[in-house]
């Protein structure tokens, strides 16, 4: 049986095992994905395979790279 995925609205929703969906151009599909690894308070943060930010802040993320479009995704298996 497929996962079940539940599409956060905010950054402040995200949770540790969330994946995070990056585009920077419209006629491109998704770039970059990402992964939030802890949260504390509305601090997010993502690990990454960028040698320069592999650990990093959403919000540092998204002022540093200014993407289009930032999708993130809740998976939930089913066994």
């Amino acid at each position: 049986m497929p996962a079940k995925v539940t599409w956060r609205a905010y950054d402040s929703q995200a949770t540790p095992g969330d994946v995070v969906f990056w585009q920077w151009k419209s006629n491109k599909p998704i770039q970059h994905a990402s992964m939030v690894i802890s949260k504390s308070g509305s601090r997010v943060t993502i690990a990454q395979h960028t040698s320069k930010h592999r650990t990093t802040t959403m919000a540092s993320a998204r002022s540093r790279n200014h993407p289009r479009s930032v999708w993130i995704a809740h998976v939930t298996p089913r066994w």
